[in-house]
């Protein structure tokens, strides 16, 4: 038997951090894609155009309503089905990033729905189009605004990509 100098405690210990390194990787990944689609989506929003906004609605009630597993069994064995073939990696962060958008888009777009009409209006009279106007006061003031609630949906991407060894589970526990 080995003591602590055994190898395999080497091998294990290497095992862990590659998987820290993964971890870390697709959550980076999946948090930079959820942040930037809440933004683009939440932005999108604020256009106000009918269609626009029912198909984001769509998307974000899709998207938080089904578990994240169900999502990624989809991604993994349903894209083939069309065409589209992703790696386990690929569709580890694709699916955090989407599943991780769809509560940013609700964050960002209560948000910049928090910013005051008259805030707007004297951005509009300064003769600013509503680009810019968006732009330069709804945007900084709307991610102020929504500083803590920004960090929810981050940590759950966390969680939900970690690494999780194969574990034995007793049967007569259950949670």
């Amino acid at each position: 038997m080995g003591g602590p100098m055994n190898p395999s405690y080497y091998d294990e210990g290497l095992k862990l951090l590659v998987g820290l390194g993964r971890t870390l990787v697709i959550s980076t990944l999946g948090i930079a894609l959820g942040l930037a689609l809440g933004i683009a989506l939440a932005a999108l929003r604020q256009v106000g155009v009918r269609l626009l906004d029912v198909l984001i609605s769509a998307y974000v009630n899709l998207f938080r309503c089904t578990p994240l597993l169900v999502q990624i069994v989809m991604l993994y064995y349903a894209m083939p089905e069309v065409g589209i073939r992703l790696t386990a990696f690929e569709t580890s962060w694709l699916a955090l990033g989407v599943w991780g958008g769809a509560y940013h888009t609700e964050i960002f777009r209560a948000a910049f729905g928090s910013v005051s009409a008259s805030e707007v209006m004297a951005a509009r009279a300064l003769g600013m189009s509503r680009l810019q106007a968006f732009c330069d006061v709804s945007l900084p003031l709307g991610l102020r605004a929504c500083g803590a609630r920004r960090t929810s949906p981050r940590l759950r991407v966390a969680h939900c990509s970690r690494y999780r060894p194969n574990r034995r589970k007793r049967l007569g526990h259950w949670a």
